[in-house]
């Protein structure tokens, strides 16, 4: 394995493809005269993309996946479904763990998006106080949020993050065993967090603050985050909305 990501030439080809949610700009503009008179020049264009909402999108489609899952499971009350149920608490939880994490990596995108439409300083923002905290301490530098609406907010945030290491760095040691809702039998503490119950709520919190923050960026850093903002609306009001379809199904 090597120690870096080697990074790509740059290519030119027919044009560059825009996708919604990416960003576009001209640098090193440069406009001349040929010896004919004729305009000439040069640019480098570049390009930026949101991936939030990628990740978004990745949470919401495996909270789904693990409903139909528990779904499943709760079917299996028979004396000779052992193996089912085994198998379907498996795939319940190995969806409900990228669910819960895709929802921690959105807020940490969303953070990391703002912060450079802001010209923030993104590294030293919340000091050593640990990811969750630096993402909650850029989202409030951006957005408008009340300070007591942001201490609970900041609280819910650490327990998703706790979570979200929990399945990065897991410890693989002992635990006591703890309870599952749809099962009698105590269950291994991955089986316990990243159940549906966790996942449908780290889903609705991001979801819910995304809308939130978007509709209030702080009128200080000016036009860019108000459109990146208004944009960021759309686009969640979009994913509510596929997830509401997927629920009825």
């Amino acid at each position: 394995m090597t120690d870096s990501i080697p990074v790509p030439t740059p290519v030119g080809g027919e044009g560059i493809l825009i996708i919604r949610g990416s960003s576009f700009q001209i640098r090193d503009l440069v406009l001349t005269l040929n010896a004919d008179g004729g305009p000439a020049g040069s640019m480098r264009p570049m390009l930026s993309w949101d991936i939030w909402p990628l990740w978004l999108r990745v949470a919401i489609d495996h909270e789904a996946a693990a409903r139909r899952f528990r779904a499943e499971l709760l079917t299996a009350d028979g004396p000779d479904d052992d193996e089912r149920r085994a198998l379907l608490v498996e795939e319940e939880t190995r969806a409900g763990m990228v669910a819960v994490t895709a929802a921690a990596f959105t807020f940490e995108a969303l953070a990391l998006s703002a912060a450079s439409k802001t010209g923030l300083s993104r590294a030293g923002i919340g000091g050593s106080s640990g990811t969750a905290a630096r993402v909650a301490e850029v989202l409030k530098q951006c957005f408008a949020i009340p300070q007591s609406q942001f201490s609970r907010w900041r609280a819910d945030l650490k327990l998703l993050f706790r979570a979200r290491n929990e399945a990065v760095h897991s410890d693989a040691g002992f635990h006591d065993p703890l309870p599952h809702p749809a099962l009698r039998a105590g269950v291994s503490r991955p089986v316990h967090v990243y159940r549906l119950e966790n996942a449908s709520t780290a889903v609705e919190g991001a979801l819910g603050t995304v809308l939130a923050l978007s509709a209030v960026p702080r009128q200080r850093h000016g036009k860019i985050l108000r459109d990146s903002a208004a944009a960021w609306t759309t686009i969640a009001e979009e994913l509510r909305d596929h997830r509401r379809d997927l629920m009825s199904e």
